[in-house]
C-alpha cells in the first residue's frame, strides 16, 4: 500500500493531507467517500525525494539526537538547526516549530511537512511515547546512514568492472580506428596476404571513421533516452521490480527489515502496523508491496510464521527464529539475529564476488587486447619470416 499526498474540496474549503491506498485511483475513492472532491493526487514518496535529500537527514537526524541528548528545549533545537543548515532546512525547520508551538505533536508535524518517511515518523511517535526522542533520531540516522554506506559500496563494486571494460573497450576502438589502418598501407605494398582477423578489423576500422558522427550521435541519443526511462516513475518501477526479483539482493531487504521489524516490535507497536511500517527500510516499492500483503494476513489472524513462510521472504533461517521469537515470546530478539545473520552472509557473498571479479575482468580485458595486437603483428611477423 502507497502513501499519496492529496488536495481536496470540502464542506470548509480546501484541505490538503495525506492518505494510504494501494493506487491514486483508490485513494480518490476513499476522499471521495469522506464527502471530498480531489484535485490533486501524488505519490508521497515523490515529495519525499523532492525535499528530503538523505544525507541531509542522516546529519539533521544525528545533530537533532546531540542536541536533545544536551538536555536543549524543542524550540532551541529547531532554531539550532535551522542556523546550522541549508535554505531546505531553515524552511523546515521553521514549519516544524510553528507546527509544535501550534499544539501538533512532532510526529505530527513531521507528517504535516511531507519529507519525511512513515517509517521515520514511526520511530520519532515511538519515542515520543516512550520519552526516548533522542535515541529514537540516532536510530534512525543510523538506519539511514547503514544504507547510504551500503549503496557507496555498490557503486564502488559495481564501477570497477565497469572502468575496466571501458578501458578495453577504448583501447579497441583506438587500435581498429587508427592502430592498425596506419599499417594498411605497409601491408598492402608488401603483398601480404592479410589473417582473417586483420581484414575484418580493418573493415571495422574504416566503416567507424567514415560513420563516427552517426555512431556518436546515435550512442548520445540512446544514453539520453536510457537516462529518461530510468528515471521515469515507470522505469523506477521496472527496475524495483526485477531487483527484487533477484535472490541476493531479496536476501538485502530482508536483512534490513527484520532489524526495522525487531525495533518497532520492541517498542510496543502492533505487529501488523510493524510490519507495514518497517517495510520503509527495503527502499523498493516491489517488496513494500509484498510486505503489505504479509501485513493485511497478520492483521486477519494468520499466523506470522506461516505466511513469512509463503511469502518473497521466508527464508528459512528467517521462518525458523521468527516461529521461535513468536512461542517464546521473545520476537524481537529473533528478529535481530535474523538480519545479523542475513547481513554476514551477504558480506561473504559479496567478498566472493570481488575475488572473482579480478580474474574474469582480467581474462576479458587481456583477450580483447592480445586479439587486437596479434591481428596487428602477424602480418609483421609473417614479413619477418620471409
Amino acid at each position: 500500500m502507497g502513501h499519496y499526498a492529496y488536495k481536496a474540496y470540502g464542506k470548509q474549503g480546501m484541505c490538503k493531507g495525506k492518505i494510504s491506498a494501494a493506487s491514486r485511483v483508490e485513494a480518490a475513492e476513499c476522499l471521495r467517500r469522506q464527502g471530498l472532491l480531489p484535485v490533486h493526487i501524488e505519490e508521497a514518496r515523490k515529495v519525499a525525494r523532492k525535499n528530503g535529500r538523505r544525507r541531509e537527514q542522516i546529519l539533521l537526524f544525528q545533530e537533532w539526537s546531540a542536541l536533545l541528548s544536551a538536555g536543549l528545549p524543542m524550540d532551541e533545537v529547531f532554531r539550532l538547526l535551522a542556523r546550522h543548515g541549508g535554505k531546505r532546512r531553515q524552511v523546515m525547520c521553521r514549519f516544524l516549530e510553528e507546527a509544535v508551538l501550534s499544539g501538533l505533536t512532532l510526529s505530527e508535524a513531521m507528517e504535516e511537512e511531507g519529507s519525511f518517511s512513515p517509517l521515520a515518523i514511526a520511530l520519532i511517535h515511538t519515542g515520543e511515547e516512550s520519552g526516548r526522542l533522542a535515541d529514537e533520531l540516532d536510530v534512525l540516522a543510523s538506519w539511514l546512514q547503514r544504507q547510504e554506506e551500503e549503496r557507496r559500496k555498490w557503486k564502488e563494486i559495481v564501477s570497477y568492472p565497469l572502468i575496466v571494460l571501458l578501458a578495453a573497450l577504448c583501447f579497441f576502438v583506438a587500435a581498429v580506428a587508427y592502430i592498425l589502418p596506419s599499417f594498411a598501407a605497409l601491408f598492402s605494398s608488401l603483398s601480404i596476404p592479410l589473417p582473417s582477423s586483420t581484414r575484418y578489423l580493418l573493415a571495422l576500422g574504416t566503416w567507424v571513421v567514415a560513420h563516427w558522427p552517426v555512431l556518436a550521435g546515435g550512442a548520445a541519443a540512446l544514453a539520453f533516452l536510457l537516462t529518461c526511462i530510468w528515471r521515469s516513475e515507470k522505469g523506477r518501477l521496472w527496475k524495483e521490480k526485477h531487483l527484487f526479483s533477484l535472490l541476493f539482493l531479496r536476501k538485502v531487504y530482508t536483512a534490513r527489515w527484520c532489524h526495522a521489524l525487531s525495533h518497532l516490535v520492541q517498542g510496543g507497536m502492533p505487529l501488523p502496523l510493524a510490519i507495514r511500517l518497517s517495510a520503509a527500510v527495503m527502499g523498493n516499492d516491489a517488496a513494500e508491496r509484498k510486505m503489505e500483503h504479509l501485513a493485511k494476513e497478520v492483521e486477519n489472524g494468520e499466523s506470522f510464521a506461516e505466511r513469512l513462510d509463503a511469502s518473497p521472504f521466508g527464508f528459512p533461517v528467517v521462518v525458523q527464529m521468527v516461529s521461535t521469537g513468536m512461542e517464546s515470546g521473545q520476537l524481537p530478539e529473533f528478529l535481530e539475529r535474523s538480519g545479523s545473520f542475513l547481513d554476514r552472509e551477504r558480506q561473504e557473498r559479496v567478498r566472493r564476488m570481488q575475488a572473482m571479479a579480478s580474474p574474469v575482468l582480467l581474462l576479458l580485458s587481456g583477450g580483447v587486447t592480445a586479439f587486437t595486437m596479434l591481428s596487428v603483428l602477424s602480418p609483421l611477423l609473417a614479413v619477418g619470416g620471409l
